[in-house]
């Protein structure tokens, strides 16, 4: 039911009408070119050939964090153009020099220590890994029903 809603668009159109009734923009939903883009983008590769085992969304945070995307104490600024992009998920095949992810930041400086905690992020293993779905249970009238 709800990945039929997202494949056929339904669930996106709800988002889009839920950001207007709480009076939020979504050009930028709409039209991701209206939003503001970073300066810098740097290219994490993978060190090795194998499968990816584990993702660990910690470090990935923190590595958002040092680019600009959250503030390590109240009086930092955001920058909301920072964060990271996951090119490979858990069981994705790679190969040495593979991009991983892809950082954003305004701040070029701050690259380097979110190289370091992008180094924690990602476990590469000789095998494959089973993906894990998102979506492991329906929740309706009658009860939990596992998919």
């Amino acid at each position: 039911m709800s990945r039929k809603a997202v494949q056929n668009g339904q669930a996106f159109n709800k988002w889009l009408e839920l950001t207007e009734e709480q009076g939020g923009d979504t050009s930028v939903l709409k039209d991701f070119s209206a939003y503001d883009h970073a300066e810098y983008s740097f290219e994490f590769s993978a060190t090795e050939a194998g499968y990816i085992s584990e993702i660990d969304a910690y470090s990935i945070g923190m590595a958002s964090l040092e680019l600009g995307a959250g503030r390590k104490k109240k009086e930092d600024d955001v920058d909301p153009a920072a964060g990271i992009e996951l090119k490979k998920k858990i069981g994705d095949s790679v190969k040495k020099g593979e991009t991983l992810a892809v950082g954003y930041t305004n701040n070029k400086q701050l690259t380097d220590t979110a190289i370091d905690e992008l180094k924690n992020a990602f476990s590469i293993r000789d095998k494959t890994t089973e993906r894990l779905t998102m979506i492991t249970h329906r929740v309706d009238k009658d009860g939990v029903h596992k998919l």
